[in-house]
């Protein structure tokens, strides 16, 4: 196997994992603490994958989108806690 082929078979691995343990409801409680935790793992794991998939030429302007994407992501979650718009009243606890 080729490190691009490991790298597949983990995320499914752990894919499928997580959906068999919520099909049958276990592990809840750990579930409930590593969830944020492995999504921005996961999101890190797929950011830096896909930056070093691009030439070193490109690289600049795909960090340049990716923060613009972020921000703007992130802005419009701002905008919605605060003021409802655009998804409706909503809360993080």
């Amino acid at each position: 196997m080729n490190n691009y082929q490991i790298k597949t078979t983990i995320l499914y691995v752990v894919f499928i994992g997580g959906g068999v343990w919520e099909i049958l409801d276990m592990f809840t409680s750990i579930r409930t603490i590593i969830a944020g935790p492995l999504i921005a793992l996961l999101a890190l794991f797929l950011l830096y994958e896909t930056y070093r998939s691009f030439s070193k030429p490109s690289r600049s302007r795909f960090l340049l989108w990716a923060t613009g994407v972020f921000l703007v992501g992130f802005g419009i979650e701002v905008i919605g806690v605060r003021t409802g718009w655009p998804f409706g009243e909503y809360q993080y606890t």
